[in-house]
């Protein structure tokens, strides 16, 4: 359950950066902090929290001013209305409060318009609400003029007595059919009046929008059906109940509505996805695109689908042990590959006698480069030096990003890596793909070129001088270059050591 929780976190998270901006995103993320180091905390924030990319999102997100293309939009469209007509009403509605506040921000600026923030009792971190005698009299003066935009959250859907307006603006679509109306129904009550629904394209805004348009289609059928059955004419009226539910009452009072939907409405609603009730029903996110196919699901160039299910001799593949608390072992595992763990000294990962992989994650690349007691290049030299097919694997997507490197510095790496040690690299996103790459290898290694897996190789010794120079420079106060020149001056260890003080001092 913890875990669901968290995934429901991360999940709002996307929804938003997707539908609301990074600014309703960073207070948010702000919020999320604050409870995770409260004494109250729940095991998912706290894990949430304490996870390095959602630690990287929170700072980056407060160093990023891209507003989301609705808050421009929404300052067009009302600001049109009001110019066009002074004495207008405005209804804006937001899912969240944060949002509300953005938005009632970027409409203050604009001559003519005077927005004011309407939610409601309910505390949140850092937001004590608004009780019932200030919405009164926000509400009043709303009616009077005073404001003549309301920013409101789902406390302004229904049981407040709200002036009608003459345009009501959705910042994003609901997947409820009784709020869209509920909201819909705050104007048009004198006059004519307009709605507006702003939606975010190839984002879940257009999935809610689909949602309470087919609900709401469906709500005005069974009205017209429940006229047919119970009309003024009073010739159905021992109906049973059952009669409400034939599809055909229903679709013969359509008719003609139906036959003049257009071909792309159709289309649409064959792919509509309803968010409240999943239950048997695609998610928007695994719903194929008609003539594309999923990058997750791209097959590997020459592998068919029924050799990689079956394999008659299991591949092999040998693991360094200190790889053994990584997913990628437990990936192999699942994908039926045969595992063996060793003390490895070169490589973490033997696919056959000439192909070795070292895995690097990209933070700890990044690092290698910068920390000189973590050598990379001499960790890939023993690998080039021993093994005749040596391979690089890059984990993670933020290569460039991770530490405050230069661009130029991690490049100039890779070039020496590829060109220097002629090591192959590859690159994969996360731990599965990882073990996905390894399994290919073992596959080409393996089965196609017949090839044995026998881990060899040691690293490669310091030299007689290095390691002379290493013991004195270990001494107290006696760096490199200072037992360069006393192994220079004395020849060998053991004179130095049985030197007196005047021949030191020299």
């Amino acid at each position: 359950m913890s875990v669901v929780a968290e995934m429901m976190k991360v999940n709002h998270a996307v929804e938003m950066v997707e539908t609301q901006g990074l600014e309703t995103l960073r207070k948010y993320l702000e919020k999320l902090d604050a409870e995770a180091s409260s004494s109250s905390a729940t095991r998912a924030a706290k894990r949430l929290i304490d996870d390095l990319y959602m630690r990287k999102a929170l700072y980056r997100v407060k160093e990023c001013d891209v507003e989301h293309p609705k808050l421009e939009l929404a300052r067009k469209i009302v600001s049109e209305q009001l110019e066009g007509s002074p004495d207008s009403r405005v209804i804006v509605f937001t899912n969240y409060r944060d949002t509300a506040e953005i938005v009632v921000n970027a409409l203050s600026g604009i001559p003519g318009v005077v927005p004011i923030r309407f939610v409601g009792q309910g505390a949140r971190y850092k937001d004590k609400g608004l009780t019932q005698k200030q919405q009164g009299e926000i509400l009043d003066k709303f009616r009077a003029g005073e404001y003549n935009v309301l920013v409101a959250t789902s406390v302004a859907e229904e049981g407040l007595d709200i002036p009608s307006t003459d345009l009501v603006l959705f910042y994003e679509p609901i997947p409820s059919e009784i709020r869209s109306i509920q909201r819909k129904g705050r104007t048009g009550r004198q006059h004519k009046g307009r709605v507006i629904v702003l939606v975010t394209k190839n984002t879940r805004d257009e999935a809610y929008y689909w949602s309470s348009k087919n609900k709401e289609k469906k709500m005005l059928n069974s009205m017209h059906g429940l006229e047919a059955v119970l009309g003024p004419t009073g010739s159905k009226k021992s109906s049973k109940l059952s009669d409400f539910e034939s599809r055909d009452v229903i679709s013969d009072i359509r008719g003609k509505e139906i036959e003049e939907e257009s071909e792309e409405e159709k289309e649409r609603q064959k792919t509509l996805i309803d968010f409240e009730t999943l239950s048997g029903k695609e998610s928007a996110y695994n719903t194929k695109v008609p003539g594309k196919e999923s990058a997750y699901n791209t097959k590997v160039p020459g592998m068919e689908s029924s050799e990689i299910e079956s394999e008659t001799v299991p591949l092999r593949i040998v693991i360094d042990h200190r790889e053994t608390k990584s997913g990628v072992a437990k990936t192999l595992d699942r994908l039926g590959m045969e595992l063996s763990f060793a003390a490895l000294e070169i490589g973490d990962y033997v696919v056959s006698d000439r192909l070795a992989v070292e895995r690097k994650r990209t933070d700890d690349f990044a690092s290698s480069l910068i920390d000189g007691k973590r050598n990379l290049f001499a960790q890939l030299s023993d690998l080039a030096r021993v093994y005749e097919k040596p391979v690089l694997i890059i984990e993670g997507g933020d290569l460039f990003t991770s530490r405050q490197l230069n661009p130029n510095a991690i490049y100039g790496s890779l070039i020496s890596i590829a060109i220097d040690f002629r090591i192959s690299i590859l690159y994969s996103r996360d731990e599965e793909e990882t073990a996905a790459i390894l399994k290919i290898l073992a596959k080409r290694e393996q089965t196609e070129n017949k090839r044995d897996v026998n881990p060899h190789g040691k690293k490669s010794a310091s030299t007689l001088a290095e390691q002379q120079e290493y013991l004195i420079s270990s001494i107290s106060n006696i760096g490199p270059k200072a037992a360069r020149n006393l192994l220079l001056h004395f020849g060998s260890v053991e004179a130095f050591m049985k030197a007196d003080l005047a021949e030191l001092k020299k």
